[in-house]
C-alpha cells in the first residue's frame, strides 16, 4: 500500500504561504461537498441552525462594532478636549456635554496660583502639548512594540485579502485590541488623521473573531470567510460617517472580489444598517455622536450660473488631490530610505516630531483646535449675523474684503494638507478619508467666501440682480465647501458614486447633489488622466505588493500590452523546477529542491522527461510543509520513491498535494498580454500554464501573477511579502 498522509481529497484544508493567493475553485468545491455531507447527516433543527448561522455571525459583529465605536468616539473626544480644559461638574464629561460654566481651562483649575495672562497662556499650552505628546508617543509605542498591522490604515490590505491573498496575523484579536487603543490615542493627540480606515480593519478583525467562534460553520474555508469579511468594510465606513448606504457603496467601489456582487451587497447592506442603528440607539452621549450629521444651512437653491464655478472647483480640488497622493507616496519612499523598516527608535522619534510640529502650528489656530468632524461641521454651515466663527468675517455690505477669513482658510488648508500628506503612513493608525473631506472643504470654503464677497460688493450686477431685488443671498460658501470636500475625496480615492451618496447622507443636502456630482466628475476625470490610481492602490504598488488593478483595459497608456504575445511574459519550462512522475524522484531529492529559495512558480508535475505531458501542479509552500513533516516523523526512509498522480505500494504518494490538470488554467501562447491580464484578474488565480497546440498537453512554460504585475506596474514585486514597513497595514 502506498504511504499517504491524507487520503481525503475534499476534507483536506489547503495551506497557504503568507501573501499567497488562495485557490478559489478548490475552496468553494471543498465547502460545497463539506456542506452537503453536513446537511445530509443533520437533523431538521441542525440544518436550520447551519443555514442561518451566517446571520447570527453578521448581526453579532454589527452590534459589537456599534458598541466599540461608541467607546472609541467617547474616549477620543474626552481626551481630545482634556488637552484644553476640564469639566469641574464631572471629570468624565466631554467638552460638549459639560455645562459652559463648569468648563475651565487648566490655568483656572489646576494652576489657580498662577496670575497674569501670559503665565496662564504658558501653563495652558504646557498641559496641551504635554498631553498631545504623551498620547502620540503611547500610540506609537503600542504599534511599534506590539504589532506591525496595528499601524496605519488597513484598507489597502483589505483590498488584497478580499482578492484572495492570505495575510498571516492580520486579523489577530490582540492586534485589533492594540489598534483600537492606539487609534483612540492618535485622535486624542490632535494629529490630522481620521479613524475610518482603522475602523474598517477593526470591524473585519471583530468579524473574523466571531467567525472563528463557530468553526463548524466555515470549516476554516478561506473563500466563505472572505464572503463574510467583506461586510466588515461596510460596517467600518458606515459607523465612521454614520452613513449606512455610503458604507455599502464604498465596499463595492473599492473592493475587488471573486464572489458575486449580490452576495457582497446584501450582506453589507444588512450589517451596515444594523450597526448604524445600534450606534444611534445605544449612544448615551447624544451630543457627541460619531461624526454627527453635519447640517448644511443652505436656504437657497443653487443658481445655474454657479455651474462653472462648481466645475472649476472640481478641477482645482482634483489637481490638489492628485498632488496630495503623489506627495504622500514621495514622503513614504523617503521615510523608507531614511528611517527603514525595523528601526523602532527612529519611528517613535518621527511620531514625536510630527506631534510637536502639529501642536505648535495648531494651538494658535481656532479651526485646528477642533476635531476633524467639528471642523467639517463649521465649514458646512453658512454664516449668519450672530456667527462668531473666524471664517465669518464678511459683512453683508461687502465694503471690506475678508482678509482675515481668507488668510485663515488658506493657512489652515496648507497646514492640514502638508501635515496629513506626511503623517498618513507613519507608524501610527489613521485614515485619510476624513482629512481629505476637510482639505477639500477648506478649499471650497475659500473660493465660496471670495464669491460671496463679489456678490456683496456688486449686488446690482446682472448675475446677482434677481437676488438683490428679492433681498436674499445667492452665493452660499457652505455649498462650495460641500462640493470641494467631495471633489478632493474623489481625486484621492478615485471614487464617485460613493462620495456623492456619502455626503448626501452626512449632510442631508439633497438640493446640492448635482453640484457635488459635477465637482466629483471633474476631479475623478483628472485622476483618470493623470494618475489612474487611488491612494490605496498607489501604496500597494509602491510597496511592491502583488496588487493587480482591475481597470487596465481602460488605461490608454498600457494599450501596447494588446500587441505583446503571452510568450514574452512566459517563463520557459527549462527555467522552472519541474517534477517528473517517473519513479525517479525520491524524498531526499525533493528536500534538496525545496531547501532552495522559495519559488513563486511552485512545481509543475510532468509525466516524464521523454514525455513532458503536464499532469498537475504543487505549490512550494505545501511541498515544504509536507517534507518538514516527513523529516520530523522519521518514519519513512529518505530514499523512498515519490509518486504524484497515483498511490502504488512501496512509494510515498503526494497525490493529495497535486492540483490536477483539470483544475489548472491552460492557455495558448497565441494569447496577448492583455488577454492574460483579463484571465488572471477576473479569475483571481496565481498561475497560467502554456502548452503546445496539441491534445497531449505538452508543457511549454508558465505565467505567474507577479510577473504580470511587474510588467503592468513597472515595479518589482517584493519577495518578502508582509515585511515591508512601508505598507499601510490597513
Amino acid at each position: 500500500m502506498a504511504l499517504d498522509s491524507n487520503d481525503s481529497e475534499f476534507t483536506r484544508l489547503r495551506q497557504y504561504n503568507n501573501f499567497s493567493i488562495i485557490d478559489w475553485n478548490y475552496e468553494y468545491s471543498t465547502f460545497t461537498k463539506f456542506n452537503q455531507a453536513r446537511l445530509h447527516a443533520s437533523s431538521t433543527l441542525q440544518r436550520f441552525i447551519y443555514t442561518n448561522l451566517r446571520w447570527i455571525i453578521l448581526i453579532s459583529a454589527s452590534f459589537l462594532m456599534g458598541v466599540i465605536t461608541i467607546l472609541i468616539d467617547y474616549l477620543s473626544n474626552w481626551l481630545h478636549g482634556l488637552r484644553f480644559n476640564v469639566c469641574t461638574a464631572g471629570f468624565w464629561k466631554t467638552s460638549k456635554t459639560c455645562e459652559e460654566s463648569s468648563l475651565l481651562d487648566w490655568s483656572s483649575s489646576l494652576f489657580k496660583f498662577i496670575h497674569g495672562n501670559s503665565l496662564k497662556i504658558v501653563s495652558n499650552f504646557f498641559v496641551y502639548i504635554s498631553l498631545s505628546i504623551c498620547f502620540a508617543l503611547a500610540a506609537a509605542f503600542i504599534c511599534v512594540k506590539y504589532g506591525t498591522y496595528a499601524r496605519k490604515s488597513g484598507i489597502p490590505e483589505m483590498k488584497l485579502v478580499l482578492v484572495g491573498f492570505y495575510i498571516k496575523d492580520f486579523f489577530q484579536i490582540r492586534m485589533i485590541i492594540h489598534k483600537t487603543i492606539s487609534l483612540i490615542l492618535v485622535i486624542s493627540s490632535g494629529i490630522f488623521l481620521g479613524f475610518e480606515g482603522p475602523l474598517v480593519h477593526i470591524s473585519c478583525g471583530v468579524l473574523n473573531y466571531i467567525i472563528d467562534l463557530f468553526p463548524n460553520f466555515t470549516n476554516a474555508n478561506h473563500a466563505i470567510k472572505r464572503e463574510l469579511l467583506s461586510s466588515g468594510i461596510a460596517i467600518g465606513i458606515g459607523l465612521a460617517f454614520n452613513a449606512p448606504i455610503g458604507g455599502v457603496l464604498f465596499g463595492l467601489e473599492q473592493i475587488q472580489s471573486f464572489f458575486p456582487i449580490d452576495k457582497l451587497m446584501w450582506n453589507a447592506f444588512i450589517c451596515s444598517t444594523l450597526s448604524v442603528t445600534f450606534l444611534q440607539k445605544l449612544h448615551p452621549f447624544r451630543t457627541v455622536e460619531v461624526n454627527k450629521s453635519f447640517e448644511v444651512n443652505l436656504k437657497n437653491n443653487w443658481l445655474y450660473m454657479e455651474t462653472f464655478p462648481y466645475m472649476f472647483l472640481g478641477l482645482i480640488c482634483g489637481l490638489f488631490g492628485i498632488l496630495f497622493n503623489k506627495l504622500n507616496i514621495h514622503f513614504a519612499k523617503m521615510r523608507r530610505s531614511r528611517i527603514g523598516k525595523h528601526d523602532t527608535k527612529l519611528q517613535i522619534i518621527e511620531v514625536l516630531a510630527i506631534v510637536i510640529i502639529t501642536s505648535l502650528v495648531s494651538y494658535p489656530n481656532f479651526l485646528t483646535n477642533l476635531t476633524l468632524p467639528e471642523l467639517l461641521e463649521n465649514l458646512f454651515t453658512d454664516c449668519h449675523e450672530e456667527s462668531t466663527s473666524p471664517i465669518c468675517q464678511l459683512t453683508s455690505t461687502g465694503e471690506i474684503f475678508p482678509y482675515k477669513s481668507v488668510g485663515l482658510l488658506l493657512f489652515t488648508t496648507l497646514q492640514i494638507f502638508l501635515l496629513t500628506s506626511y503623517t498618513y503612513g507613519c507608524s501610527i493608525p489613521g485614515g485619510v478619508l476624513m482629512p481629505s473631506l476637510v482639505i477639500g472643504g477648506l478649499i471650497g470654503r475659500l473660493i465660496g467666501t471670495i464669491l460671496e464677497y463679489i456678490q456683496y460688493s456688486h449686488p446690482t450686477a446682472s448675475l446677482f440682480l434677481s437676488c438683490h431685488n428679492e433681498n436674499k443671498q445667492c452665493i452660499s460658501a457652505a455649498s462650495y465647501s460641500l462640493v470641494g470636500a467631495g471633489s478632493f475625496l474623489a481625486a484621492v480615492t478615485k471614487m464617485n458614486v460613493t462620495v456623492v451618496v456619502l455626503l448626501s447622507e452626512v449632510t442631508g443636502a439633497l438640493t446640492y447633489i448635482i453640484p457635488i456630482m459635477l465637482g466629483v466628475l471633474f476631479a475623478r476625470f483628472l485622476n483618470d488622466m493623470m494618475l489612474d490610481n487611488s491612494i490605496y492602490e498607489l501604496w500597494l504598488i509602491a510597496s511592491g505588493q502583488p496588487y493587480l488593478a482591475s481597470n487596465l483595459e481602460d488605461n490608454l497608456s498600457k494599450c501596447e500590452l494588446a500587441t505583446i504575445g503571452s510568450d514574452k511574459l512566459m517563463v520557459d519550462a527549462s527555467q522552472l523546477s519541474v517534477l517528473y512522475d517517473d519513479y525517479m524522484i525520491t524524498l531526499d531529492t525533493l528536500i534538496q529542491m525545496s531547501s532552495q529559495c522559495p519559488s513563486r512558480y511552485g512545481y509543475p508535475v510532468l509525466k516524464s522527461k521523454e514525455n513532458p505531458q503536464l499532469i498537475g501542479h504543487i505549490t512550494w509552500y505545501e511541498m515544504s510543509l509536507e517534507l518538514e513533516k516527513v523529516k520530523n516523523d522519521s518514519i519513512v526512509s529518505m530514499d523512498t520513491v515519490v509518486q504524484f498522480s497515483s498511490k502504488e505500494p512501496g512509494t510515498y504518494s503526494l497525490q493529495h498535494l497535486l492540483t490536477p490538470i483539470n483544475d489548472l488554467y491552460i492557455i495558448s501562447s497565441s494569447f496577448n498580454v492583455l488577454t492574460v491580464y483579463e484571465i488572471i484578474d477576473k479569475l483571481k488565480i496565481p498561475n497560467l500554464f502554456l502548452c503546445y497546440n496539441n491534445a497531449n498537453y505538452q508543457f511549454k512554460g508558465m505565467i505567474n501573477r507577479d510577473d504580470l504585475i511587474e510588467m503592468v506596474n513597472e515595479v518589482e514585486v517584493d519577495k518578502e511579502f508582509g515585511t515591508d514597513d512601508m505598507l499601510p497595514t490597513v
